[in-house]
């Protein structure tokens, strides 16, 4: 188990709050929810979820959340990420919880981007079929760490 303070990427889809919830049974201490949403719609970049469900979502779960806003260009979406990871390693923040399950170039992009942070990459998830049927039921019937 691990006692890492970390930040976890927010979705506020089913993989990153599984991935989320593993972090903190194996020990991880969830310090934000990071979550992205797009200056022009004020909706998350990933899912189109409205941003104060986002924040409702974090106040029920217990876990600050950090909302940044991004430009619609794409282009500038890992220099903002970046930068939003940035100001909370100043906090101490050590690693960060993704969820991706088997996309291979998001895992790319993870660990290269984590490297360049100089932060630890912790990807629960990675691996499991994205047909596997524990993606949802581990959040209601959960399995070991």
């Amino acid at each position: 188990m691990s006692n890492l303070a970390v930040i976890s990427s927010w979705s506020a889809g089913k993989d990153s709050c599984l991935a989320c919830y593993k972090a903190l049974r194996q020990g991880y201490q969830v310090k934000y929810l990071l979550n992205f949403i797009s200056k022009e719609h004020k909706r998350c970049c990933f899912h189109g979820i409205e941003a104060g469900l986002l924040k409702l979502q974090a106040r029920l779960i217990g876990i600050p959340l950090v909302q940044k806003e991004i430009s619609p260009d794409m282009k500038e979406y890992e220099k903002e990420f970046k930068q939003a990871v940035s100001e909370l390693k100043a906090e101490g923040i050590e690693a960060m919880v993704f969820g991706d399950v088997y996309l291979e170039e998001h895992r790319g992009w993870v660990e290269r981007v984590s490297k360049e942070l100089a932060i630890q990459p912790i990807q629960p998830l990675w691996g499991i079929a994205p047909d596997n049927p524990r993606v949802c039921t581990d959040l209601v019937e959960p399995s070991e760490p």
